[in-house]
């Protein structure tokens, strides 16, 4: 009789059956007519199938030859996301004591949050702002963020990529688009520097922002293709009534260091990854300045 292969890494139903709804429902979605995917929906979701099967590739490097979940570093998997489910600010940076040479700063108040959608209102509001001709793109409406984690709306991400001038902000778009990702798991707390690494190692380096250790609730804030509000607002929005607070406390079942029999921990980690243009040499050459001098 054959053995079943041991499970290594458990990987949280729900955030599978998120990917499920996102692989199969279409219908009424981004502007889709139909139970079948626009070319820009399959786009968009091949873009989120490399990821994952990128992120899981970090994940199998990190736990090595590993069979067993007890031996693993990496147990569990709470939730892993792309574009506008992973939108959110994990908490906040403050200013170093004025002591070590910075400015103390002001308590700040708590406000920062999640972009979420509304409860039953799925996909609404993605048209906000988006002129009828551009709705087929609707699957990139804000799935893009710029270096200050703002997601990006669709008339200027065209602007920028099909402009004959080099625009005057957001030069990277023009190389590449920054994807924001968010993955929790539980793990050992002596592997978080070979997880980091190994995500900066990776065909698709994931860049790794920000990191909290046992403050997350799995699938906590996570809205099935992303958020409503704040597109135009703040980076990051607030969290809505409902919606579990990145910012919270402590989870009630998050071990007291004193009791801790090993050193498995909760940890999230948020950042970008970034998916590269095919290389348009006439426009990194205007951007350069060199479009009409010498040797162009």
């Amino acid at each position: 009789m054959k053995l079943a292969k041991p499970i290594t890494v458990q990987w949280n139903l729900v955030n599978q059956q998120l990917w499920h709804s996102k692989l199969t429902r279409f219908n009424g979605i981004d502007g889709c007519k139909t139970n079948y995917p626009t070319g820009y929906q399959v786009l968009a979701l091949q873009q989120d199938l490399w990821l994952l099967e990128a992120m899981f590739k970090v994940v199998a490097d990190v736990n090595g030859d590993t069979l067993a979940n007890d031996l693993a570093k990496i147990k569990q998997i709470h939730h892993v996301v792309f574009g506008r489910e992973a939108r959110a600010q994990l908490g906040t940076v403050m200013v170093p004591d004025a002591r070590l040479g910075g400015t103390r700063a002001p308590a700040a108040d708590d406000t920062s949050g999640l972009i979420v959608a509304t409860p039953g209102s799925e996909n609404a509001g993605f048209n906000t702002g988006v002129p009828i001709e551009l709705e087929k793109l609707l699957p990139f409406h804000g799935r893009y963020v710029d270096a200050n984690f703002k997601p990006i709306e669709i008339p200027k991400l065209l602007g920028i990529l099909s402009s004959p001038t080099p625009p005057t902000e957001d030069l990277e778009l023009i190389v590449a688009k920054r994807v924001p990702f968010r993955i929790a798991m539980k793990m050992s707390e002596s592997a978080i520097p070979e997880f980091i690494a190994a995500c900066g190692n990776s065909p698709f380096e994931f860049e790794i922002a920000q990191m909290r250790i046992n403050r997350h609730e799995p699938n906590g804030g996570i809205v099935i293709r992303g958020g409503t509000s704040g597109l135009g607002a703040s980076p990051f929005g607030s969290a809505t009534s409902g919606a579990s607070d990145l910012n919270s406390s402590l989870p009630k079942d998050a071990p007291v260091i004193e009791t801790r029999i090993n050193d498995n921990v909760a940890v999230e980690f948020y950042g970008i990854v970034r998916i590269y243009n095919p290389v348009d040499e006439e426009r990194v050459k205007a951007v350069a300045g060199l479009v009409g001098g010498e040797g162009t």
